[in-house]
C-alpha cells in the first residue's frame, strides 16, 4: 500500500477555491495501479497545510459547504482506484492532563473555530458519501497511551455515536 505523504493533503492539490492540482497525485494513482499497489489518500481535513481561503469569512455555512466540496471532488476523483482515507488528521490537541483527558480536547484550530467539533462527523459523512466502497479513518499521532488517548477514545465514541463511518484508527510512528 502506497500513502503519499503532501500530494493529497489540502494544501497541495487544492491551493484555491477555484484551483485544483491533481497531476501528482493522478501520477501517483496510475503508477500504483500499473504496479498493484494500493493507494491510501492522506489527508481530507488537517489543521496544517489547509489554505486559508477555505475560512476567508469564517462563516459556519460557507467553511462547511468549502469542506465538502474538497471532500466529494478529492475522494470523488479517485472513487475505486482509493482503498481508504485518513478523513481527519490530528484533531487532538497535544497537550493533555488527567481532566482534559475525560474530553475530546480537541485542537483550537481553524476548522474548530469556524464550524465546532461537528466539522469531524460532517467530514466522515462527506467521504462516506463521495465513495461508499472506501474505508475511512481518524489519523494521529501519540493517542496509544496517556491523556491524548483517552481523549481520543472519547472523540471515537462520540463520532460513532452520531454516525460518522469510522472504520479504524490510523497511529502515526515517525
Amino acid at each position: 500500500v502506497v500513502t503519499p505523504e503532501n500530494c493529497m493533503k489540502p494544501g497541495p492539490v487544492h491551493p484555491a477555491e477555484d484551483t485544483w492540482r491533481f497531476d501528482r497525485p493522478d501520477a501517483l494513482v496510475k503508477w500504483c495501479g500499473e504496479n498493484k499497489l494500493a493507494v491510501f489518500g492522506h489527508t481530507l481535513v488537517w489543521h496544517a497545510q489547509t489554505n486559508p481561503w477555505f475560512f476567508a469569512g469564517a462563516d459556519k455555512e460557507v467553511v462547511t459547504k468549502r469542506m465538502k466540496d474538497h471532500i466529494t471532488t478529492l475522494v470523488g476523483r479517485y472513487k475505486g482506484k482509493v482503498r481508504g482515507w485518513d478523513v481527519v488528521n490530528e484533531a487532538i490537541n497535544d497537550r493533555g492532563d488527567a481532566e482534559t483527558a475525560k474530553t475530546e480536547n480537541l485542537r483550537n484550530s481553524q476548522w474548530l473555530r469556524a464550524v465546532g467539533p461537528e466539522y469531524l462527523t460532517l467530514a466522515f459523512k462527506f467521504a462516506r458519501d463521495a465513495d461508499p466502497d472506501a474505508k475511512l479513518y481518524y489519523n494521529d499521532y501519540g493517542i496509544e497511551a496517556g491523556p491524548k488517548h483517552d481523549s481520543s477514545m472519547v472523540l471515537l465514541k462520540r463520532l460513532l455515536k452520531d454516525g460518522a463511518p469510522v472504520h479504524g484508527v490510523g497511529i502515526q510512528g515517525h
